[in-house]
């Protein structure tokens, strides 16, 4: 009896705990991926798109509850995580396109 009523106290906090683990990572990781995958496989990549990839990785803060509650909406971490990689990789594309790196004379 004892075990079960320390499981039900903790649960709550080990999904709150999991869910900002989560949002944390996808924060690092929509930012990072995009800018690496970026600029190892494509020249066309800039430091534009590279710094708009990461700026849109911070929308992941959006899946935290406490943020939602504030905005008064409610949408599934992954779902936040999911958008947020997908924005970065478009913020990427379309700011190394609109605002290319200078070329260096060799």
């Amino acid at each position: 009896i004892a075990r079960m009523d320390l499981v039900e106290v903790y649960a709550p906090l080990g999904e709150r705990l999991w869910d900002y683990m989560t949002i944390t990572g996808a924060i690092y990781f929509a930012g990072a991926f995009a800018t690496l995958v970026g600029g190892v496989y494509w020249k066309g990549a800039s430091r534009a798109g590279a710094y708009g990839a990461f700026a849109c990785g911070f929308a992941a803060i959006l899946g935290l509850s406490p943020v939602q509650k504030a905005l008064h909406f409610e949408w599934p971490v992954q779902a936040v995580g999911l958008t947020t990689a997908v924005l970065a990789g478009v913020a990427m594309v379309v700011l190394s396109l609109l605002f290319p790196d200078p070329q260096k004379e060799v």
